[in-house]
């Protein structure tokens, strides 16, 4: 019985020992447990054999237990960590750059000539033009282009009135200078602000592939009739272009 009782001392202290997760320590009992044992009797193994079953099954439980309050730890860990990273700086600077939130435009503003009109927005024509405005006081933004503040050039038409009693939107669009500012409002209440670089007069059948295709910056340029009155086609003989680029 001797052996007995020092067998069930090493595997108590054996759990207990797991419980601390010294298992260099635990190592050591066991090959104590295995030295007891040496010097039993055959009919004492059922009742060791009855208590490493029960030890075990504690065993078990105290392994899964520790295994779970480490998955805890180490999950509080990585969760806290990921939410409050910060945003790299770099990141954050390459956000306004990317120009993912510009709105649509819903208003035009050009002070030096009085313009403060509603946007509408067209696509082509059948002929592959660039749609018109509806109202001859309102301005139309090209849909299938850049929003007014993102990369690239976005294109706003309007109408010059053939009549001078019946105004149009863009009758003193001539008089912009390079150093006017034209401003763009979008549906989220942000306004985006543009300077004249330039202006240029084209034909009708001119190739104005630069007004749609310059990619090298934030641009808006303005179109409108220009030139002489034809009224049997009731079109003006040439196009103005005024070129403007978004303020830094």
């Amino acid at each position: 019985m001797e052996n007995l009782r020092q067998a069930a001392n090493v595997v108590s202290s054996v759990f207990y020992l797991n419980q601390t997760v010294d298992l260099l320590e635990a190592a050591r009992r066991l090959r104590m447990l295995a030295y007891a044992l040496r010097g039993m009797t055959p009919e004492q193994f059922p009742q060791v054999r009855a208590w490493l079953r029960n030890v075990s099954k504690r065993l078990f439980l105290a392994t899964a237990l520790i295994a779970c309050a480490l998955c805890a730890i180490l999950l509080f860990h990585f969760s806290h960590n990921f939410h409050t990273q910060p945003v790299p700086q770099s990141t954050a600077q390459r956000a306004p750059l990317q120009q993912m939130d510009v709105g649509l435009p819903v208003r035009l503003k050009i002070p030096k000539i009085g313009v403060d009109a509603a946007v509408e927005y067209v696509g082509l024509t059948p002929d592959g033009s660039m749609g018109v405005p509806d109202k001859l006081a309102d301005v139309a933004w090209f849909k299938l282009g850049p929003r007014p503040g993102q990369q690239g050039s976005a294109v706003i038409a309007g109408h010059r009135s053939s009549k001078k009693w019946i105004p149009g939107v863009f009758d003193n669009l001539h008089e912009l200078q390079p150093g006017d500012c034209v401003y763009v409002q979008d549906e989220k209440g942000s306004t985006f602000s543009f300077v004249v670089r330039e202006s240029r007069t084209y034909d009708p059948e001119a190739d104005a592939g630069d007004v749609f295709s310059k990619n090298d910056g934030i641009h808006l340029n303005l179109v409108t009739c220009d030139g002489t009155w034809n009224t049997a086609q009731k079109s003006f003989s040439k196009r103005l272009v005024i070129f403007t680029d978004a303020v830094p």
